[in-house]
């Protein structure tokens, strides 16, 4: 079996699952309680922020444990519009977005008012700051640009985004981190973010955790109601073990990034040189300023489901985008914005890419893919 879904998600590390089951064995009282055990599952929870925040070179009190990416996201997006509405009902986004990004904006848009513009990448899947410059209006309030798409894997140039944001005080900025962290540098303090989110699955974590950074100027409408743990953004007990493992999977990830990086590229170009030889194929990713981490292309004439289907029966797991998108459609919102080739559209294969993928393994993978475009177009 050969995995390769890992921006889907990636299975927990062996040092992670350790944390977790040490603290949920031994602190598995309420952190909010006043007892001895309640104050020691809060001050592991602490530490879990120290460290993180030690890592990302950030204040403790910005960063809030969440149940993933997909609510850090809502709880920036809804939790500020919703908060500073009253400055203004315009806000900016981009068509290459995650859905859990997407779709909040269109439920701002939708039932709160809210006027949403969604720009669309070059050709080579980048926003720039002149996109977004041109875009502001008197009333925007919000920007909010991905670094890493979590499809074709171009990275947006967030830091001269940040940077020319600087000239509109009232703009808040949010950044999706999902698929960085731990896989490209980036400097949430360099890049001028006002609010980024983290998801702990992506980096060899558990499933149900996550992190969203906060500037301390910037005040949040709470999504939750109920009590004030987290500074009250976040009501509801948490689990310090959750906590102590995202700790140890940021920490982990950070540590090894530059090794793994140097690893994966190579993994990359070489299942790239091979897919550049292969008939009625398009490389989706672009050729400069992207993630080595994940490679996408359509095969025309050949259904997406039908490709992945005859993939697994040989024990090798690919995807066509992103996992959260609706399964039955699988024509791509993000390859839409940057091409009008419907075949190339509605063809998404995404490879995605980690340090435990073997050297070796990479021709078993370049063989099954044509073998298998072959016999499906009946070659």
């Amino acid at each position: 079996m050969i995995y390769l879904d890992y921006a889907a998600s990636t299975p927990p590390s062996a040092e992670v699952m350790e944390s977790f089951l040490k603290v949920s064995n031994e602190y598995y009282a309420n952190n909010g309680a006043v007892h001895k055990l309640g104050s020691d599952a809060h001050s592991l929870y602490i530490k879990a922020k120290e460290q993180i925040a030690r890592f990302l070179k950030v204040e403790i009190d910005e960063l809030f444990f969440t149940s993933g990416a997909t609510e850090a996201n809502n709880m920036a997006i809804k939790g500020f519009a919703l908060k500073y509405q009253s400055r203004g009902k315009h806000l900016i986004t981009t068509m290459m977005e995650h859905p859990s990004v997407y779709e909040a904006f269109k439920q701002l848009e939708e039932y709160f008012g809210f006027e949403v513009t969604y720009l669309t990448p070059d050709e080579n899947g980048l926003i720039t700051a002149d996109h977004v410059e041109a875009a502001i209006k008197k009333d925007t309030i919000l920007v909010s640009v991905m670094h890493v798409n979590n499809e074709i894997g171009s990275i947006n140039d967030v830091y001269s985004i940040g940077e020319m944001l600087k000239q509109h005080r009232k703009i808040a900025f949010h950044v999706d981190l999902t698929q960085s962290i731990g896989k490209i540098d980036f400097s949430v303090k360099k890049m001028n973010i006002d609010m980024a989110s983290i998801s702990s699955h992506k980096i060899y974590g558990l499933k149900g955790s996550g992190l969203l950074y906060k500037k301390s100027s910037i005040e949040l409408l709470p999504l939750f109601s109920g009590g004030k743990q987290q500074g009250g953004l976040r009501a509801g007990t948490f689990s310090t073990a959750a906590c102590v493992a995202t700790a140890k999977a940021v920490r982990i990830a950070l540590q090894t990034q530059q090794e793994n990086y140097q690893y994966v590229l190579k993994l990359h170009q070489f299942v790239k040189e091979k897919l550049q030889t292969m008939d009625k194929l398009t490389i989706n990713t672009p050729e400069d300023n992207y993630s080595p981490y994940i490679l996408n292309f359509s095969v025309k004439n050949i259904k997406p489901e039908t490709f992945l289907r005859a993939m697994s029966e040989d024990g090798i797991y690919l995807s066509t985008k992103s996992a959260c998108s609706k399964t039955r459609n699988i024509r791509s919102r993000v390859i839409a914005s940057i091409t009008d080739d419907e075949e190339v559209i509605s063809t998404p294969i995404r490879i995605s890419f980690s340090h435990h993928i073997k050297l070796h393994e990479l021709e078993q993978i370049v063989n099954k893919l044509e073998k298998n475009i072959m016999k499906l177009r009946g070659i």
